[in-house]
This record gives structure tokens, C-alpha cells and sequence, in this order.
């Protein structure tokens, strides 16, 4: 089939690529933009559509990574053959002469084991089209070019895509720097959509990325919310130098994607919190974020997954992170305490939340200590990933993760500290005077388990309760009582931290003889 003149009725032949496994979140976004003809590929998605429909896909996709016109789609099983295919097809009709050309080609076969010479064929029948028909030839630019020609050679067939954007459309454009493997934007705001944000939650629903990185599914989680077109920022439009375009439908679906973000800020109830343990990253994420233009909605600080709570102002929402998954064993042994640290504080901040977390190892994510109730199989570039999904309810944690990943808290450096020693010397002169009056007695009745206290003061909520074993050695069971919604979820935390290290030195009872619950 040669697509090679120009459709006279109202659609056009078009291709949308995306990162491999996303085709039917495409396929399913291109719907909800008004494309009414699509077929899902393993990396793309095929389908017609109107000027003014392509124009809004082009401005509104969240997901794909080019969007062009079906040129050509040929069988071809020789290098003459693919020459003449694409020498058939009227490039002239397509952009004028004067516009810069680059070609993409992918694939190889018996007669062709090389990439560049096969672009080179590619780029040599177009322009040898363009010198019979018009005496001029367009120039190469491989770096900038005007417009884009992508090349697919695959099973016997010749597939030819003229871009129509420009460059990736994964480029938003508000991105002023990243940190360490910063996830492309379009991956972004496909797990945004897989996770269900933010059609699945309340209108003042909370957004929270624990290790935000450079911010990036903080602020496609807010474009979403704010029905920003992720195009508005873009320029260097190809489908400005293509033959059809008809610049005043470009404007007014320009226009339109203008007036929807301004009332889409306004409306907007959503909130949004990202955190990293990295100050610098957290400055990089910052200026992405008002590059944006979300500096109003989205907040984010200096803070290690171990520290992470809830703030007052949360709303019951989701948690979406990408955290880092190593490529070394060596690394991976170390990122378990990590994923456990993260399981963690899920399980004591974010109850009745949903979480949806983003690796590249597997065996990591099942150190969450979570049970999932969907996962996704996608593609981080070339890196096979992970996409699960969680209710955050007691009944969905792994009971195996409780004892493991508190103990394992309890363990780390800096989670024992007095934060005010007037409160620690209140807790340590009740456990001195609670000691005095039932130690004798126990000895007395051979008791070797009993309640040393019971949340006797208000600032600390904990049952502790002292066993003796056969040797004679004393071990500690804490239990911590639920606060109450009105109790700031930090400083709680830093109440439990206090009260463990005090009783702990009170009671002389080495850390790895203390169970907490």
C-alpha cells in the first residue's frame, strides 16, 4: 500500500509511537481525544484522524513519544526495491524543498545489516524525488532538522512516517535539569494513568512522590489535574512545515488548550508533595516545577523515605514513586532497606491511601511487604519494569513484613533520638518509679511478664511490657497505640522515637532484645 498522496477525503493515516508497553493506555487516549479508528501495536498504535483531531492529539498526548503521517507501507526484498519505494512516494507534496531532512531507520535484513546505510538510501530517494521534480535538493541536518522522516524495516515490508512533531513529544519542555535516571515524561504520565490519578479519587485528593527525583511525576500528575495540554511549552512544531497544515485550526486548538489550563489552576482542589533525600535534586525539581507553572500547587522538601509522614493538609490520596533499583547485587542488597523502609511508613502514615510504585526489580518490590492487587509490565527504555498497585489496608500487608521491616526501622541509625530531654526525663522517671513498685512484686510471685506501663502519659501512647527468660535476661514487647487524626503524624513519630531510646536506657535492655509493634 502506497500512502503516497495526500487524502482527499477529511483523515489522514497516522502512527503514534510509545514506550513499550503503554500502546493501549494510547490507544485509549487517543479515543478520549476524539480518534474514532485505532489498532494497538507492541510499541504504537495506529490510527486516522481529522486536522483538527491530529492537532489535538499532537497538543494533548500524554503518552506518546512521536506522532506522524503515514507515508509509505511496502513490501520490499531488495535494496533496489526500497529505494524505488521510497522514490515513488511525492516528497515534494509533502514539505517544500527548503526545509532540512533527517532519516530514522530501524531494522535489518538479509540484504541490508546496517542502520546508517539504510538511512542513507532512505535520505538518498528522497532527495533524488525532490532534484527530478523541482531541480533543487532539501538539506541534510542530522541534529535539527526540519523535518523528520522515520524508517521501519521489518518482516519484508518498508514502512515510512513523516514526524509531525518536531522532536520526542516527551519533551514538555519545562524540564530545566534531572538527577540521577530521570524518568522520561511520557513513562510519567502513563503511570500517572495506570494508577488511576486523578479519576479513581476525591477532588481534594492528596498527590505524594516520596523520592520525587527531578519532579517529573509530580507535575504530570498536575498537568493532569489541571487539564494542562503537555504541548502548550513546546515549539519547533514540524507539522508547521507540512503542506496541509492549516495554521488558523492550529490556533484555535492552541488557543483552547490555553483557556482550559487557566480555568483548570482555578478549579483545581488537588494537592501535591514530593520529598528526596538529595537537597540539590530537590533544587532541580523546584525550578521544573515553576518552569511548569505549578509552583502554587506542588511542594517539595528536603526529606529521606525513613522521615516520611503525613502532613496536616493531606488528603487521602496516592502515592506514586520510581525508586532507584541498582543494577549490581551489591546495590540491590542495600536498596531492600530502602523498598522495606518505604513498606514501612506506608503502613503507619498513609492507611486508606493507594500507593503505585515503579521498578525495575521485581525481587525489590516484594521487599514492600504489600500485597498488590494489579501489576503492569512496562518498559523503562530497554530496562524490563513494574508497575504495581496497592490499597493501602491492614488486610493487604504481608504479615511476614510487620515484624521485619519495623525491626529493621528500629535498627537504622538516627531512629533512636530525645527530641525534648524535659519530656524524656517525664518518661524516664515514670518507668524508674513503675519499675520500683512491681520488679520486687514480680520476683516475689515468679512472674516473668508484666505491663511496665500503659500509656500512663498522654505524650506517649505505647503499652511496654517487660519478659524475663529462662537465662534471666529481660526483653521489651512495645506496642504503639494509634493517635488520634488531630495528631500531627511527624510529630508522633518523633514522640515514638524519643520513647524507645529512653526506655531502652532506663531499663538497660539491649536494642536487639526489643520487639516493637
Amino acid at each position: 500500500m502506497n500512502l503516497v498522496t495526500l487524502p482527499q477525503n477529511s483523515e489522514f493515516g497516522l502512527f503514534a509511537s510509545c514506550p513499550k508497553g503503554l500502546a493501549y493506555a494510547l490507544e485509549a487516549e487517543l479515543k478520549e481525544l476524539g480518534v474514532e479508528h485505532t489498532h494497538a501495536l507492541i510499541a504504537g498504535v495506529n490510527f486516522r484522524a481529522s486536522l483538527p483531531v491530529l492537532y489535538r492529539v499532537l497538543l494533548w498526548t500524554r503518552i506518546a513519544n512521536r506522532v506522524g503521517l503515514q507515508v509509505c507501507d511496502e513490501k520490499v526484498d531488495s535494496l533496489d526495491a526500497l529505494y524505488q519505494a521510497v522514490h515513488r512516494c511525492d516528497w515534494p507534496a509533502l514539505f517544500n524543498v527548503g526545509c532540512s531532512i533527517a532519516v530514522e531507520f530501524s531494522g535489518i535484513t538479509a540484504y541490508l545489516d546496517n542502520t546508517a546505510f539504510g538511512a542513507m538510501k532512505v535520505k538518498d530517494a528522497i532527495v533524488d524525488r525532490f532534484r527530478a521534480a523541482t531541480g533543487q535538493r532539501p538539506s541534510v541536518d542530522r541534529k535539527s532538522a526540519d523535518m523528520v522522516i522515520m524508517a521501519r524495516l521489518s518482516k519484508g515490508r518498508l514502512s515510512l512516517v513523516l514526524d509531525l512533531a518536531g522532536d520526542s513529544l516527551h519533551k514538555r519542555g519545562y524540564r530545566t535539569g534531572t538527577g540521577a535516571a530521570p524518568l522520561k515524561e511520557n513513562l510519567a504520565a502513563g503511570l500517572v494513568r495506570l494508577a488511576g490519578w486523578p479519576q479513581r479519587f476525591e477532588a481534594a485528593a492528596s498527590f505524594v512522590d516520596p523520592m520525587c527525583g527531578s519532579g517529573t511525576l509530580l507535575i504530570e500528575a498536575a498537568m493532569v489535574a489541571t487539564d494542562k495540554a503537555p504541548g502548550l511549552l513546546r515549539s519547533g512544531w514540524s507539522v508547521e512545515r507540512w503542506s496541509a497544515h492549516d495554521a488558523a485550526c492550529w490556533q484555535d486548538v492552541r488557543d483552547e488548550a490555553e483557556r482550559r489550563f487557566e480555568l483548570g489552576k482555578q478549579q483545581c482542589k488537588q494537592r501535591f508533595f514530593g520529598f528526596d533525600q538529595d537537597a540539590e535534586v530537590i533544587h532541580r525539581a523546584w525550578l521544573n516545577i515553576q518552569h511548569a507553572g505549578f509552583d502554587k500547587l506542588i511542594h517539595v522538601e528536603r526529606k529521606a523515605v525513613a522521615e516520611l509522614a503525613r502532613f496536616e493538609r493531606m488528603q487521602p490520596g496516592l502515592v506514586l514513586t520510581n525508586p532507584p533499583y541498582g543494577e549490581r547485587l551489591g546495590e540491590v542488597r542495600q536498596l531492600q532497606g530502602l523498598y522495606q523502609s518505604l513498606g514501612l511508613q506506608l503502613h503507619q502514615h498513609f492507611a486508606g491511601w493507594k500507593a503505585a510504585i515503579f521498578t525495575g526489580n521485581v525481587d525489590l518490590g516484594k521487599a514492600l511487604g504489600w500485597h498488590s492487587h494489579k501489576q503492569y509490565k512496562l518498559y523503562n527504555g530497554a530496562i524490563e519494569s513494574q508497575l504495581i498497585l496497592i490499597d493501602l489496608d491492614e488486610s493487604n500487608r504481608k504479615r511476614s513484613a510487620t515484624e521485619s521491616d519495623v525491626q529493621s526501622w528500629l535498627r537504622r541509625p538516627g531512629t533512636l533520638q530525645v527530641f525534648s530531654p524535659e519530656r524524656a526525663q517525664m518518661l524516664r522517671n515514670r518507668l524508674l518509679k513503675n519499675l520500683k513498685a512491681l520488679r520486687k512484686w514480680a520476683q516475689r510471685e515468679h512472674v516473668s511478664c508484666y505491663r511496665l506501663y500503659d500509656a500512663d502519659m498522654p505524650e506517649f501512647a505505647l503499652a511496654i511490657d517487660l519478659y524475663t527468660d529462662q537465662s534471666g535476661k529481660e526483653w521489651l514487647h512495645v506496642q504503639e497505640y494509634a493517635a488520634p487524626k488531630s495528631v500531627d503524624p511527624r510529630a508522633a513519630s518523633e514522640r515514638l522515637r524519643e520513647a524507645l531510646s529512653v526506655t531502652l536506657e532506663t531499663l538497660d535492655v539491649p536494642l536487639e532484645r526489643c520487639a516493637l509493634k
